[in-house]
């Protein structure tokens, strides 16, 4: 029990920033759930990239380039590079494009509609018991 500790309290993400120039917004609700999303990958996680010899605390910084989601890992306190990750967007492509069409529906609900409603668009319709 001891060793997970003192896993979860060095090899773990400190900080998490979205590069302004790629990942943008001017709508509150995106950046408010951008917000609560890397609360979230902070409390509780643990993240220690991959073939890499460097010891956590890390610090993460996300990028779009080209097709490619980047992660880039750096030592927090200097920002030195530690690994940089390239992911691409295109296996990604349908889960995306149902992501923003059911936020967009569910924005659009809470803005217009009332509870039950909600919940039907969120569930489907209800169901006779």
């Amino acid at each position: 029990m001891g060793t997970e500790g003192a896993i979860a309290t060095t090899d773990r993400p400190v900080t998490v920033t979205l590069d302004p120039n790629t990942i943008t917004s001017i709508n509150p609700d995106e950046v408010h759930e951008w917000r609560i999303a890397i609360y979230d990958l902070l409390e509780n996680n643990s993240f220690r990239p991959a073939r890499v010899a460097a010891k956590g605390p890390f610090a993460l910084h996300m990028s779009i380039v080209g097709n490619f989601i980047v992660l880039d890992v750096r030592h927090p306190e200097t920002f030195q590079p530690i690994a940089a990750h390239y992911l691409s967007l295109t296996p990604f492509r349908r889960l995306i494009h149902d992501y923003f069409r059911i936020r967009d529906a569910y924005y659009e609900a809470i803005r217009s509609a009332q509870p039950f409603q909600i919940r039907n668009r969120r569930y489907g319709p209800a169901r006779p018991a």
